[in-house]
Protein backbone atom coordinates (compact mmCIF):
# COMPACT_ATOMS: atom_id res chain seq x y z
CA UNK A 1 0.00 0.00 0.00
CA UNK A 2 1.29 3.47 -0.72
CA UNK A 3 1.93 6.00 1.56
CA UNK A 4 -0.70 8.17 -0.11
CA UNK A 5 -3.38 5.69 0.92
CA UNK A 6 -2.47 4.45 3.96
CA UNK A 7 -1.93 8.25 5.37
CA UNK A 8 -5.69 9.66 3.91
CA UNK A 9 -6.71 12.21 4.23
CA UNK A 10 -3.56 13.54 5.79
CA UNK A 11 -1.60 12.92 2.27
CA UNK A 12 -4.19 13.99 -0.13
CA UNK A 13 -2.33 17.25 0.46
CA UNK A 14 1.13 18.89 0.63
CA UNK A 15 2.51 21.85 0.61
CA UNK A 16 6.22 22.70 -0.97
CA UNK A 17 7.88 25.61 0.18
CA UNK A 18 11.45 26.76 -2.13
CA UNK A 19 13.35 27.95 1.47
CA UNK A 20 15.71 27.05 3.97
CA UNK A 21 14.12 24.67 6.14
CA UNK A 22 15.50 26.65 9.60
CA UNK A 23 13.57 29.52 7.90
CA UNK A 24 10.39 28.27 7.24
CA UNK A 25 10.49 26.65 11.18
CA UNK A 26 11.13 30.22 12.46
CA UNK A 27 8.72 32.21 10.07
CA UNK A 28 5.96 29.63 10.20
CA UNK A 29 6.22 29.65 14.26
CA UNK A 30 6.36 33.52 14.27
CA UNK A 31 3.30 33.65 12.18
CA UNK A 32 0.71 31.43 14.18
CA UNK A 33 2.16 32.87 17.46
CA UNK A 34 1.12 36.41 16.05
CA UNK A 35 -2.22 34.98 15.03
CA UNK A 36 -2.76 33.17 18.42
CA UNK A 37 -2.07 35.76 20.50
CA UNK A 38 -3.16 34.29 23.96
CA UNK A 39 -1.70 33.55 27.78
CA UNK A 40 -3.14 29.84 26.97
CA UNK A 41 -1.87 29.08 23.69
CA UNK A 42 1.84 28.06 23.00
CA UNK A 43 3.57 26.05 20.34
CA UNK A 44 6.39 23.58 21.07
CA UNK A 45 8.87 22.78 18.18
CA UNK A 46 10.00 18.99 18.55
CA UNK A 47 12.35 17.52 16.23
CA UNK A 48 11.54 14.31 15.07
CA UNK A 49 13.60 10.89 15.47
CA UNK A 50 11.19 8.41 13.34
CA UNK A 51 11.74 7.71 9.62
CA UNK A 52 9.00 9.20 6.67
CA UNK A 53 6.05 8.09 6.42
CA UNK A 54 5.89 6.51 10.14
CA UNK A 55 6.47 10.06 11.31
CA UNK A 56 3.32 11.25 10.06
CA UNK A 57 1.45 8.97 12.93
CA UNK A 58 2.40 12.09 14.87
CA UNK A 59 0.05 14.28 13.45
CA UNK A 60 -2.67 12.32 15.03
CA UNK A 61 -5.47 13.04 15.74
CA UNK A 62 -7.12 14.81 13.30
CA UNK A 63 -8.39 18.16 14.45
CA UNK A 64 -11.80 19.39 12.90
CA UNK A 65 -11.75 23.36 12.22
CA UNK A 66 -8.51 24.09 12.49
CA UNK A 67 -5.29 22.11 12.18
CA UNK A 68 -3.29 21.71 15.33
CA UNK A 69 0.07 19.87 14.66
CA UNK A 70 2.08 20.80 11.84
CA UNK A 71 5.15 18.26 10.24
CA UNK A 72 8.01 20.35 8.34
CA UNK A 73 9.97 17.70 6.30
CA UNK A 74 13.49 18.21 4.62
CA UNK A 75 13.35 16.61 0.95
CA UNK A 76 16.19 15.44 -1.00
CA UNK A 77 16.01 18.79 -3.17
CA UNK A 78 15.73 22.46 -2.32
CA UNK A 79 12.45 22.13 -1.09
CA UNK A 80 10.53 21.89 2.48
CA UNK A 81 7.18 19.51 2.65
CA UNK A 82 4.78 20.74 4.69
CA UNK A 83 1.66 17.86 6.18
CA UNK A 84 -1.32 19.16 9.07
CA UNK A 85 -3.47 17.85 10.42
CA UNK A 86 -6.50 19.52 9.74
CA UNK A 87 -9.92 17.48 8.95
CA UNK A 88 -11.77 16.33 7.27
CA UNK A 89 -8.67 18.02 4.67
CA UNK A 90 -5.60 19.39 5.54
CA UNK A 91 -5.28 23.45 5.04
CA UNK A 92 -2.88 23.72 2.90
CA UNK A 93 -3.53 26.57 0.33
CA UNK A 94 -3.67 29.42 2.86
CA UNK A 95 0.01 28.47 4.36
CA UNK A 96 1.88 28.37 0.94
CA UNK A 97 0.17 31.12 -0.28
CA UNK A 98 1.20 33.35 2.92
CA UNK A 99 4.73 31.64 3.24
CA UNK A 100 5.69 32.70 -0.20
CA UNK A 101 5.11 36.36 0.21
CA UNK A 102 6.73 36.44 3.54
CA UNK A 103 9.71 34.14 2.52
CA UNK A 104 10.52 35.86 -1.09
CA UNK A 105 10.25 32.15 -2.38
CA UNK A 106 8.29 30.16 -4.61
CA UNK A 107 5.66 27.50 -2.64
CA UNK A 108 3.67 24.67 -4.17
CA UNK A 109 -0.07 23.14 -3.17
CA UNK A 110 0.14 19.44 -4.52
CA UNK A 111 -2.54 17.22 -3.96
CA UNK A 112 -4.11 14.00 -5.16
CA UNK A 113 -6.74 12.00 -3.74
CA UNK A 114 -7.93 8.45 -5.50
CA UNK A 115 -11.70 8.58 -6.69
CA UNK A 116 -13.74 5.75 -5.29
CA UNK A 117 -16.50 7.70 -5.77
CA UNK A 118 -19.56 5.19 -6.90
CA UNK A 119 -22.14 7.65 -8.82
CA UNK A 120 -24.60 5.13 -9.01
CA UNK A 121 -24.54 4.25 -5.37
CA UNK A 122 -23.66 7.81 -4.43
CA UNK A 123 -21.01 6.30 -2.02
CA UNK A 124 -16.79 6.19 -1.50
CA UNK A 125 -14.01 9.13 -1.40
CA UNK A 126 -14.46 11.65 -3.80
CA UNK A 127 -10.98 12.18 -5.98
CA UNK A 128 -9.15 15.07 -6.64
CA UNK A 129 -5.75 16.26 -8.47
CA UNK A 130 -4.96 19.94 -7.84
CA UNK A 131 -1.57 22.02 -8.58
CA UNK A 132 -1.31 25.50 -7.39
CA UNK A 133 1.70 27.88 -7.49
CA UNK A 134 2.80 30.89 -5.67
CA UNK A 135 5.19 33.28 -5.94
CA UNK A 136 6.65 36.53 -3.79
CA UNK A 137 4.94 38.87 -6.07
CA UNK A 138 1.14 39.76 -5.75
CA UNK A 139 -0.77 38.68 -10.11
CA UNK A 140 -3.75 40.48 -10.31
CA UNK A 141 -5.14 40.30 -6.48
CA UNK A 142 -3.25 37.54 -4.75
CA UNK A 143 0.38 35.74 -5.15
CA UNK A 144 -1.09 32.84 -7.17
CA UNK A 145 0.95 32.34 -10.15
CA UNK A 146 -1.05 29.31 -11.73
CA UNK A 147 -3.91 26.48 -10.32
CA UNK A 148 -5.05 24.02 -12.40
CA UNK A 149 -7.67 21.57 -10.12
CA UNK A 150 -9.92 18.69 -11.39
CA UNK A 151 -12.55 17.76 -8.31
CA UNK A 152 -15.12 15.36 -8.11
CA UNK A 153 -18.11 17.10 -6.95
CA UNK A 154 -20.30 14.31 -6.79
CA UNK A 155 -22.48 15.09 -9.14
CA UNK A 156 -20.50 15.61 -11.96
CA UNK A 157 -16.28 16.20 -11.99
CA UNK A 158 -15.15 20.05 -12.20
CA UNK A 159 -12.27 21.00 -14.28
CA UNK A 160 -10.96 24.49 -13.36
CA UNK A 161 -7.38 26.22 -14.55
CA UNK A 162 -6.34 30.13 -13.18
CA UNK A 163 -3.32 31.66 -14.74
CA UNK A 164 -0.88 31.58 -17.02
CA UNK A 165 0.41 28.35 -18.94
CA UNK A 166 3.85 27.27 -17.56
CA UNK A 167 6.35 25.85 -19.96
CA UNK A 168 5.88 22.29 -19.30
CA UNK A 169 2.16 22.32 -19.36
CA UNK A 170 0.37 18.94 -21.73
CA UNK A 171 -2.74 21.67 -22.58
CA UNK A 172 -3.74 19.06 -25.26
CA UNK A 173 -4.78 16.99 -22.02
CA UNK A 174 -7.25 19.93 -20.89
CA UNK A 175 -9.49 19.53 -24.29
CA UNK A 176 -10.12 16.00 -23.41
CA UNK A 177 -13.64 15.20 -23.71
CA UNK A 178 -13.63 13.14 -20.51
CA UNK A 179 -13.40 15.88 -17.92
CA UNK A 180 -11.55 12.72 -15.04
CA UNK A 181 -8.72 12.68 -17.84
CA UNK A 182 -7.67 16.22 -17.96
CA UNK A 183 -5.70 16.02 -14.88
CA UNK A 184 -4.76 13.16 -12.86
CA UNK A 185 -2.41 11.60 -10.97
CA UNK A 186 0.24 11.22 -13.69
CA UNK A 187 0.28 14.61 -15.07
CA UNK A 188 0.73 15.72 -12.08
CA UNK A 189 3.51 13.62 -11.24
CA UNK A 190 5.21 15.14 -14.56
CA UNK A 191 4.88 18.49 -13.54
CA UNK A 192 5.99 18.78 -10.18
CA UNK A 193 8.98 16.82 -11.63
CA UNK A 194 10.01 20.17 -13.57
CA UNK A 195 10.51 21.74 -10.02
CA UNK A 196 12.78 18.88 -8.58
CA UNK A 197 9.76 17.55 -6.59
CA UNK A 198 8.28 13.54 -6.19
CA UNK A 199 5.65 14.23 -4.43
CA UNK A 200 4.75 9.93 -4.29
CA UNK A 201 8.41 8.52 -3.68
CA UNK A 202 8.30 8.90 0.06
CA UNK A 203 12.27 8.47 -0.41
CA UNK A 204 11.93 12.18 -1.61
CA UNK A 205 10.88 12.71 2.23
CA UNK A 206 14.40 12.11 3.34
CA UNK A 207 16.09 14.73 5.71
CA UNK A 208 15.02 16.08 8.61
CA UNK A 209 11.43 16.31 10.59
CA UNK A 210 10.14 19.08 12.75
CA UNK A 211 6.61 18.65 14.35
CA UNK A 212 5.48 22.06 15.44
CA UNK A 213 2.55 21.22 18.19
CA UNK A 214 -0.35 24.09 19.56
CA UNK A 215 -0.91 23.33 23.10
CA UNK A 216 -3.66 24.88 24.76
CA UNK A 217 -6.73 27.16 23.23
CA UNK A 218 -8.57 24.61 21.71
CA UNK A 219 -11.98 25.15 20.01
CA UNK A 220 -14.94 24.31 22.11
CA UNK A 221 -16.75 22.79 18.99
CA UNK A 222 -13.53 20.70 17.58
CA UNK A 223 -13.84 17.36 17.23
CA UNK A 224 -10.57 14.66 16.81
CA UNK A 225 -10.45 11.46 14.73
CA UNK A 226 -7.81 8.78 14.95
CA UNK A 227 -6.90 7.57 11.51
CA UNK A 228 -9.58 4.55 11.06
CA UNK A 229 -12.33 7.12 12.06
CA UNK A 230 -11.46 10.10 9.41
CA UNK A 231 -11.09 7.65 6.76
CA UNK A 232 -14.89 5.86 7.38
CA UNK A 233 -16.48 8.74 7.84
CA UNK A 234 -14.70 10.05 4.36
CA UNK A 235 -16.24 6.96 3.04
CA UNK A 236 -12.26 6.05 1.77
CA UNK A 237 -10.74 2.54 1.60
CA UNK A 238 -6.91 2.36 1.79
CA UNK A 239 -6.90 -1.02 0.05
CA UNK A 240 -9.36 0.09 -2.60
CA UNK A 241 -8.59 -1.03 -6.37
Amino acid sequence: MTFEKKYFPITCEVGFLEADFDSVISMFKEWQEKICKSDQITFIVEELKSQFPNSLERLLPLTSLEGRRFVFIQTNSKWVAFFENGYPYPEIDSVVGYLASKLKCRTIRAGWSENQFKKSENIGSLGATIFTLYTPEVIDVDNCKRSIQLINEGSSWRFYEYGEKLSFEKSVNYRKKKKEDRFNRQILASYLSSFGLDFFDENFYSGKLILIQKVGGELPSSKIYNLSEAQASLEFTPNWS
